[in-house]
């Protein structure tokens, strides 16, 4: 099984393969971060130097072209490039145009995220998302980026993952702010549309051929109980609020689709009226496939939400997210292979999927859950910082390298020690 021929890949041949990071996960010393306050007020687990790729960004740029990689996906942090409101770092500038350039000495794609869940802190304490001129504020910081890198980016995406960013802040009360108000969530999705909206204007006032979208968490959703009507509606209800909501809010502001897979869930019909009365069946119980973290390993969703999307929006369309945090290296492995083996299945049912990025490209910190899970192709030693590339990064390699992506694991298996 192999990708489709470069001649029908368009514009963007040959396929783009590649791995994602993003700045506050990786970079470490973002002190005017809005999370890096609230780990210390929290007494949690703390980003701190993180994996230090604010130092180490061309050797890691370097393993990920000597892993067969040709793109990769980064993000700018908001809050070092305006530490304080109105006032932008002419070191910082400097550094991100170097961090940009090294990806492009190496031939590697470059994929840009602007907004990764985090805030500068005194937008934070400004209300972040909740105020209604954090629009206007992420318009500045937005004009600043399109002037000083527009012309170096291959892919823009505006913001990561919305909808994720406003339940788990404000619908599950898990990130910062910590609130609990359909209300307030509401509120802050609109924003966040509306950033997007007015990010995508202002990207095309001044470059009319930029590629833009956002980064959204796409949901495969099956009933619990197939033969129960009450599990259909559940499935209408939850394909509406995660899958639907912010694409029918940001209507005509995509030049193509950016899909985060990570879930597929079983859906039932809930007794409490939050996020649509719907409950999510815990894959453990049922016996399935389950990661690290206890989340259901389902690569053949990726196939069916990138037709249903395709169907639907008829737009070219790049997995910008999709990974794994496994509990063995030959589960990683497999994730890897069958997840392409999804993305051919749906070039080949007629979907324009133009680029995969997994990840992501190093450990690093995963939010409120610290650095216990390990999504890396690249282990690093959090004590040294010394890169190491995991059996499952070959594995992926020679996808990248070849397009080819059956029996891969089988082929290379023994050279690997999986």
């Amino acid at each position: 099984m192999a990708l489709a021929s470069a001649a029908s890949q368009g514009e963007d041949s040959p396929f783009w393969w590649g791995s994602a990071t993003s700045a506050y996960q990786v970079e470490g010393g973002n002190i005017w971060s809005d999370w890096f306050e609230w780990e210390k007020r929290r007494g949690m687990t703390v980003c701190g130097e993180a994996v230090r790729h604010y130092q180490y960004f061309r050797e890691d740029f370097q393993q990920a072209k000597s892993l067969g990689q040709n793109a990769h996906r980064f993000s700018i942090e908001w809050a070092r490039l305006e530490p304080s409101a109105g006032r932008f770092a002419t070191k910082e500038i400097e550094h991100y145009g170097e961090v940009i350039a090294a990806l492009r000495r190496l031939g590697l794609k470059r994929c840009l995220t602007l907004h990764h869940f985090t805030l500068p802190g005194w937008l934070a304490k400004k209300g972040g998302w909740e105020n209604l001129q954090a629009v206007e504020f992420f318009k500045r910081y937005v004009r600043l980026v399109r002037d000083e890198f527009g012309q170096e980016i291959d892919l823009w995406l505006t913001i990561n993952e919305p909808l994720i960013l406003a339940t788990q802040a404000y619908g599950y009360g898990c990130w910062p702010p910590q609130v609990r108000s359909y209300r307030r969530l509401a509120k802050v999705v609109h924003n966040l549309a509306q950033a997007h909206n007015e990010a995508y204007q202002l990207i095309h006032e001044t470059l009319p051929r930029a590629r833009v979208g956002l980064a959204h968490n796409f949901f495969s959703l099956e009933p619990l109980r197939r033969w129960w009507s009450f599990g259909q509606l559940a499935c209408r209800r939850a394909d509406r609020f995660w899958n639907q909501w912010m694409m029918d809010l940001t209507a005509g502001r995509h030049d193509f689709l950016g899909v985060n897979y990570y879930f597929h869930q079983r859906c039932r019909l809930g007794l409490k009226p939050s996020l649509g009365w719907v409950r999510f069946a815990d894959p453990k119980k049922l016996h399935k496939e389950v990661s690290s973290l206890g989340w259901e390993v389902y690569p053949a969703g990726l196939k069916d939400v990138l037709v249903k999307l395709w169907q639907q929006y008829a737009l070219p369309i790049y997995v910008t997210e999709n990974g794994i945090s496994p509990q063995s290296e030959e589960q990683r492995a497999s994730f890897i292979t069958r997840s392409s083996q999804a993305v051919v299945a749906a070039k080949r049912l007629g979907a324009s999927v133009r680029g995969y990025f997994y990840w992501s490209l190093l450990d690093n910190f995963e939010w409120h859950k610290g650095f216990t899970p390990k999504f890396g192709l690249i282990a690093v030693d959090p004590r040294t910082y010394t890169r190491t590339p995991r059996p499952g990064a070959k594995v992926y390699a020679e996808i990248c390298s070849t397009g080819q992506v059956s029996g891969v694991v089988s082929k290379i298996k023994g050279s690997v020690h999986l």
